[in-house]
């Protein structure tokens, strides 16, 4: 009677043989999906980091509606149970597809601190640095959004806005309780500093998904809104590098109901802190600031030009009133 020898399989079944054909396919399959997602949205390692995640996640509409407009803690059982947590395990580009239809939703970099190199240290303290003398200089602005009051903390703005001011249509974000320990040519000096705050934001967003980095970079251009640290009606190459037109950081805290952004871009890029109560910014294209810019094209009014070449002339306010008033060159 013949017998396996000892340690021996026999042959595989024709339904196990089909199991693990179709297993290896499926793996094929996963895998050049997310080759190919990876290099249409230009999805790159840095670093010692390894090959960006790639997943697919079915959407819970119940869980919006549920959650939209209320204060969600991190520690949440409904968080806890329906979403898993990417940070803190190890560094990585986890990138997240809609399952239906395989749209990005989001791209998250998670970089402990341990696998930093001294230059990205550098990076990351460089730009906190900049928001937390711009928040002592500042103190805590009042912005119009109310952000933070549904919640707690803090949060200040740079770059561009629509202004309230008669006869200015557009200004920047420099509302705020100055604090006298700083000198005129200090603060001019700290915000001479935006446009190469921005560049370096730029440059990390870009490092992380060129596709979604000229997608903004082009709706910036679209929107003729002017770039967070860079004079109106910047043209051409000098907006190179640029993708929003204000930079919020939050503080103290900061944390908001569950909503929905309205801004024109389509994206956000935000850079949270290492805990909820650290600091963290996010940038965006302003959708009131693109709809101010739409309406006037210009920064100034006629009338606030003109007001204020009589001021510097000492032209009385009665001429002033005087609509077709243009003081002399």
């Amino acid at each position: 009677m013949g017998r396996h020898k000892k340690g021996g399989r026999g042959k595989e079944s024709k339904k196990r043989q089909k199991k693990k054909k179709d297993k290896k396919s499926r793996r094929l399959m996963r895998q050049a999906f997310e080759e190919k997602t990876i290099a249409t949205w230009g999805i790159g390692p840095s670093g010692i980091l390894p090959k960006p995640i790639v997943r697919l996640h079915k959407r819970d509409s119940e869980l919006e509606v549920d959650t939209y407009g209320q204060l969600v803690e991190y520690d949440d059982p409904i968080l806890v149970q329906e979403f898993k947590t990417i940070d803190g395990r190890a560094s990585c580009i986890y990138t997240a597809l809609d399952k239906d239809t395989k749209d990005v939703v989001f791209v998250a970099k998670v970089h402990l601190y341990k696998d930093m190199s001294d230059t990205q240290k550098s990076h990351y303290q460089r730009l906190f640095t900049y928001f937390a003398k711009d928040q002592a200089i500042k103190g805590h602005q009042h912005l119009k959004n109310g952000a933070g009051a549904a919640g707690g903390g803090h949060m200040n703005a740079v770059g561009w806005r629509p202004a309230y001011e008669t006869g200015v249509h557009v200004d920047t974000y420099t509302s705020g309780i100055l604090r006298q320990r700083f000198t005129a040519a200090e603060i001019k000096a700290h915000e001479i500093q935006l446009e190469s705050i921005h560049q370096a934001i730029s440059n990390s967003f870009m490092a992380l998904s060129s596709h979604i980095f000229n997608q903004q970079h082009a709706e910036l251009r679209d929107a003729s809104t002017p770039a967070a640290g860079y004079p109106y009606g910047a043209k051409g190459l000098s907006l190179d590098g640029c993708f929003c037109s204000n930079i919020a950081y939050t503080y103290g805290g900061f944390h908001n109901s569950v909503h929905c952004d309205n801004d024109t871009s389509s994206y956000t890029y935000d850079t949270p802190g290492i805990h909820s109560h650290r600091m963290a910014f996010t940038c965006q294209i302003a959708k009131r600031l693109v709809q101010r810019v739409k309406m006037y094209r210009t920064q100034f009014s006629i009338y606030h030009a003109r007001a204020e070449s009589a001021r510097g002339l000492g032209i009385g306010d009665s001429k002033l009133d005087d609509p077709d008033y243009v003081p002399d060159p």
